[in-house]
């Protein structure tokens, strides 16, 4: 853009001045990525939905990485993890790694939930797949919610489940994930 009264001179772009015969500055802007997290649910007790909960994190985050979506991913181990997304192929390996070797937890979701509000700002939405549905996940979910972050939630859960879910959640069941999923 042209100079203006007041413009540092270190801004002044001197080639561009030079080429115009106008005074020229550099404007700088900051670039905004949108950022997703994808929040593991570590807590089942089921082993079989708990690895079912484990594909559907990965098939979701090898779609996001075709597409160039920064997804950094969040489960609790024995404290909070997160494997932060750049655009490297290291980067979703190293995800997906993380997911092979993902176990169960006995910890309790208040520390999961201390760290997402606390990455709040850096969130543009969450994605959260979970193994069920109970009034611990429910508190995960709106402890989010109270931070305007959109969501997605994924349930995983056994045909049997009659769990009563928001409107607004994708029910998985076992049995039928692979199609469930192709129909989003």
């Amino acid at each position: 853009r042209d100079y203006r009264d007041g413009d540092p001179i270190r801004k002044i772009h001197w080639a561009s001045t030079a080429k115009r015969n106008i005074p020229t500055v550099k404007e700088f802007q900051d670039e905004l990525f949108v950022r997703q997290t994808l929040v593991v649910d570590t807590f089942s007790p089921d082993p079989e939905v708990f690895e079912e909960v484990i594909s559907v994190a990965a098939s979701l985050l090898t779609a996001f990485h075709e597409t160039k979506v920064l997804v950094d991913l969040c489960f609790m181990s024995d404290r909070t993890e997160i494997v932060k997304a750049s655009s490297s192929q290291a980067t979703i390996s190293k995800q997906l790694e993380a997911l092979a070797m993902l176990q169960k937890t006995a910890s309790t979701p208040n520390e999961l939930i201390q760290s997402l509000v606390t990455r709040s700002s850096m969130i543009s939405s969450c994605i959260l797949i979970f193994a069920g549905m109970d009034s611990s996940r429910q508190r995960i979910v709106q402890a989010i919610e109270n931070q305007d972050i959109p969501t997605a939630i994924f349930v995983v859960k056994h045909p049997s489940d009659e769990t009563i879910m928001r409107g607004d959640y994708t029910i998985l069941e076992i049995g039928r994930i692979e199609k469930d999923l192709a129909n989003l």
